[in-house]
């Protein structure tokens, strides 16, 4: 396995970029996991040049994930784009195609945290011509990429490509969120067997709901507006459709009716006196994919994901976080030990965390990390598997 070093000092002319520039940017892609030297110069560039880091994914699918997030620490500073994990599936490789989609997808889960305006997470190409896959499949691929807001890399003979296929892949709509220049990335705010559902924030104000099936039947479910951050009460939403421009006026819950393997994305429009988000979702370990649970006694604990209330989390700008099962009880440390306490309204250092892009969520009081298995406050360690989590999209990074 390569040591896990930033990468090194590269010469690049216009000349040598050329075969990868378009109109106004051009992408290079370099291949390497490790370097010696220490920079990057370019010369004689005439137009905007992004930059595509590989060297995470020579780390990723490991028993270990500490030297994966130790390359995803630095890629940001050096790049654009990272292509953090496996490659896609593309038309003449062996498998399931839409199994590599979801494989690509999960990866990419447990990487907002990284993800800011110049620098976003490269869950890989776009396969629309795909034999292997249905429809609804092809679609899903492409709203799940815009979702993220990751980079719409298409793979393809292009000329062959079906109306339905072009369409979709022109859907303007969806382009505008994957193009939107607060770059979030779509979060789980929640997850069980069948649905994952993931928000974010967008620049003017609308917050977004994307909802997968992972399953092989269609499902209806509602889906409520708690969940997606959404704080006021006895609110009336404006919510857009993206896939076909329907629009319609929604109060607590959106009604989504999904075919297997299909994603509906919804943009919903805030009024003034309901603009109130607060990052809201699953906060889940992203070695083991367990997520923090509210339980009895005022105990929390790791388990499956489940799509229930107690698993879903608030987090306050203040760092205070409590579940939407008891909206009144915040988490709190407490020597090595962590449970629900009601709220404090003293400011208890010991309700206050932080999150850094380490992945680590830390206490204020104790000056030690939440740790699965199980849930215990240790010292925080490097970047290790039981103490990295992934957050609701918006939460600030210490």
């Amino acid at each position: 396995m390569p040591t896990p070093l930033p990468p090194g000092e590269l010469t690049i002319s216009s000349s040598m970029a050329a075969m990868s520039m378009q109109p106004k940017a051009g992408r290079l892609k370099r291949n390497t996991s490790s370097a010696t030297d220490t920079g990057i110069k370019f010369s004689n560039m005439q137009h905007s040049l992004i930059f595509s880091e590989s060297a995470p994914a020579y780390f990723a699918g490991t028993d270990n994930n500490t030297d994966w997030y130790t390359v995803m620490d630095w890629v940001p500073i050096y790049g654009e784009l990272a292509r953090h994990s496996t490659d896609i599936l593309v038309y003449s490789g062996a498998g399931s195609a839409w199994d590599s989609i979801i494989n690509n997808y999960n990866y990419n889960t447990l990487l907002a945290r990284y993800q800011q305006p110049g620098y976003f997470n490269d869950p890989d190409f776009l396969i629309p011509d795909h034999p292997g896959l249905t429809a609804n499949e092809k679609r899903s691929h492409f709203a799940l990429w815009a979702s993220f807001s990751a980079p719409l890399i298409i793979s393809a003979y292009i000329p062959a490509l079906s109306k339905d296929e072009i369409a979709f892949l022109t859907n303007e709509a969806l382009i505008a969120v994957d193009q939107d220049p607060l770059a979030q990335q779509a979060t789980l705010a929640s997850r069980d067997d069948t649905l994952d559902i993931l928000t974010r924030n967008l620049a003017n104000g609308d917050r977004l709901l994307t909802v997968l099936n992972k399953g092989n039947a269609t499902v209806t479910r509602g889906i409520p507006v708690q969940w997606l951050g959404l704080v006021n009460t006895g609110c009336t939403y404006t919510v857009e459709d993206l896939w076909n421009g329907d629009t319609q006026k929604i109060g607590d819950h959106i009604k989504v009716e999904l075919a297997s393997h299909a994603t509906a994305v919804f943009r919903l429009s805030l009024p003034d006196e309901c603009s109130s988000v607060v990052p809201t979702g699953l906060i889940f370990n992203t070695a083991s994919g367990n997520c923090l649970a509210a339980t009895s006694n005022s105990s929390v604990a790791f388990q499956s994901c489940n799509g229930e209330d107690s698993q879903i989390w608030r987090v306050t700008s203040s760092g205070v976080i409590s579940p939407l099962s008891q909206t009144t009880q915040c988490l709190t440390a407490d020597g090595s030990s962590v449970k629900l306490q009601a709220c404090d309204s003293t400011e208890d250092d010991g309700q206050k965390w932080t999150y850094a892009v380490t992945g680590n969520l830390k206490n204020a009081k104790t000056d030690s990390c939440l740790t699965e298995g199980p849930v215990q406050m240790k010292s925080c360690l490097d970047e290790r598997d039981g103490q990295v989590f992934g957050l609701p999209s918006g939460v600030q990074l210490s």
